[in-house]
């Protein structure tokens, strides 16, 4: 299923992709796709600090609304 979602979602793009997907709980490969090819990541960086920040939301730490 999610390697269906995925494959859908690259070939609908002209762009070339690398995807590498790992379950490091179990390190076990969950996708590869095209990966021997290194691509430049551009913003995805960004992805990952919004996940830390929604995380600390969610355990109080910071409010949506906060401003600093």
């Amino acid at each position: 299923m999610l390697e269906e979602i995925i494959l859908r979602e690259i070939e609908s793009t002209e762009e070339e992709v690398s995807v590498v997907l790992k379950s490091l709980s179990k390190n076990q490969w969950i996708f590869k796709h095209n990966e021997e090819k290194v691509l430049p990541s551009a913003s995805t960086i960004k992805i990952l600090i919004m996940v830390e920040a929604f995380h600390r939301i969610e355990l109080g730490e910071h409010r949506i609304d906060e401003k600093k």
